[in-house]
């Protein structure tokens, strides 16, 4: 009963489960649709249903690399075809195909396409960020840096002026 009046009084309390409910939602997780809310418009829960993580009719694809931001996998000859790659279409995705950068294209249920030629083609997917982005990033440190040099300052003035306020201070006090 207590819980309950902590939790409307404070909604973000924690509020405890059963060890096996927990472990039975950790058990079933891969298996769930995760952060719909987080999908691009287009993005359709059809999608999921494909467990591969690379699809190029009649070719094998053999995955080299596939870190969150950046996937790569090569796929051996063929005909000309389109590869599904198991991610929602982006944007910010960007592509290359034996070094050549090529436009990622996304089919009917949000996932990327990627067109290859009918030789073994080595595939790399990144995602880009914007300019804005990596400026921001720069401002922020530089922002960061400002605050922690102007504490710095402040305390060395608060020290400077203690000292002088008071003959018997000693600095041995203070030091680290």
């Amino acid at each position: 009963m207590l819980l309950n009046f902590v939790y409307i009084w404070y909604p973000s309390a924690f509020v405890p489960i059963a060890r096996e409910r927990f472990e039975n939602d950790m058990r079933q997780l891969p298996e769930k649709e995760n952060y719909v809310f987080w999908w691009s418009i287009w993005s359709k829960s059809e999608a999921l249903r494909v467990k591969e993580k690379v699809l190029a009719e009649n070719r094998t694809a053999t995955i080299t690399d596939w870190k969150p931001e950046e996937r790569s996998f090569t796929v051996e000859t063929g005909t000309p075809t389109v590869a599904r790659i198991a991610t929602f279409y982006y944007p910010r995705w960007k592509a290359t195909v034996n070094d050549n950068p090529i436009n990622v294209e996304m089919d009917e249920n949000g996932v990327m396409l990627i067109p290859l030629p009918a030789e073994k083609s080595t595939v790399r997917i990144f995602f880009q960020e914007p300019l804005s982005i990596r400026i921001a990033a720069v401002f922020s440190i530089v922002a960061w840096l400002f605050i922690m040099a102007l504490f710095l300052y402040c305390l060395r003035e608060k020290f400077a002026r203690l000292k002088t306020l008071n003959p018997y201070f000693a600095e041995e006090e203070f030091s680290c």
